[in-house]
């Protein structure tokens, strides 16, 4: 339904010598964050999930949106690279709804660790979310 899809890039907060923006004309908006401490592929992805150097939508699952601090984050070693969702999306409960959204992230990976090209990094150029209507009782 019209309205029930809100798209974010997430923001990097991260201290240091590499630069957090990455410019690819590829992504979403020309540009996108990189993923700060970047450790290891969680969630279900493995290795046969990445096509290297290509922009891919991951379905991360159905969440409930809780007040702040609730916080869609990338990485094990650091949640530098983030979404602050409660804070954008959280309405109080009704009949009509219950903060329930369906999450996708676009992602890419790069590098030789991913079997691509170009420096090792993972980017994250949107987040998707898709509000779930709520059942009316």
């Amino acid at each position: 339904p019209e309205g029930a899809v809100v798209r974010y890039m997430p923001t990097n907060y991260s201290r240091g010598t590499s630069p957090k923006i990455a410019t690819d004309p590829d992504a979403a908006f020309g540009y996108a964050p990189r993923v700060s401490g970047m450790d290891r592929v969680e969630m279900t992805l493995t290795h046969a999930d990445i096509t290297p150097d290509t922009w891919t939508m991951y379905h991360l699952g159905i969440i409930q949106v809780m007040p702040s601090p609730s916080i869609i984050y990338f990485s094990n070693l650091s949640w530098m690279t983030h979404l602050l969702v409660g804070e954008k999306l959280y309405m109080p409960e009704s009949p009509t709804n219950d903060n329930l959204y369906d999450v996708y992230v676009s992602l890419k990976f790069s590098g030789e660790q991913f079997g691509g090209t170009g420096p090792t990094q993972v980017l994250c150029d949107q987040i998707i979310l898709v509000r779930q209507m709520a059942l009316t009782p």
